[in-house]
């Protein structure tokens, strides 16, 4: 209840203030694992994905949110779970699979922190990891626009990527996939 109360209001405020566009909605799909991946601009980005997507998005947040107690009982009752980003986060890496092997929705910003623009160097190899491991389907979305009043933002909603068939792969291997996705995000087919 807390989360259909907290999108519903965060969608009211993007749709009264921003003039939001999303393109490609009817790419995410209405069941099974999804992870969800896009570019990061903003603090707002999860607001605002989470606002325009139907289904619940189970984030993966940077621990340093969840230091503050009070933050950390309202991202916990939004389906947000901590990540270090500076280690190989085991326990994220178990709550992402249990999310996904519960049919849910994971979103993930696999650049790890807030960027302008596309570097490869940046993006942390565990989503085609994750994908595979839980059979998933990978939907890339990019955010487009930069958060001002009354101006255009749009959400571009790529073609997802179905992890079903895909067979282990070295961590080489997941690191080059994983940056072929987010080159997916921001640059399309």
């Amino acid at each position: 209840m807390f989360y259909k109360i907290s999108k519903g209001l965060a969608f009211l405020i993007y749709k009264l203030f921003f003039n939001i566009q999303i393109i490609g909605s009817d790419k995410i799909p209405d069941q099974g694992p999804v992870i969800i991946i896009a570019n990061h601009k903003s603090a707002q980005d999860p607001l605002l994905i989470t606002s325009m997507v139907k289904r619940q998005i189970n984030w993966m947040a940077k621990i340093e949110l969840f230091e503050n107690k009070f933050l950390a009982r309202i991202l916990y009752k939004l389906g947000a779970f901590p990540v270090d980003r500076d280690i190989a986060d085991i326990a994220a890496v178990k709550n992402s699979i249990l999310v996904l092997r519960n049919n849910s929705v994971l979103g993930i910003f696999p650049e790890g922190t807030r960027v302008k623009e596309f570097d490869e160097n940046m993006i942390k190899p565990g989503i085609a990891m994750i994908a595979q491991r839980t059979k998933s389907k990978v939907v890339p979305i990019y955010i487009e626009g930069n958060y001002k009043i009354f101006r255009k933002m749009r959400l571009i909603v790529r073609d997802p990527i179905d992890f079903s068939e895909i067979p282990k792969l070295t961590n080489e291997e997941y690191s080059k996939l994983s940056v072929d996705i987010m080159k997916k995000v921001y640059f399309g087919d």
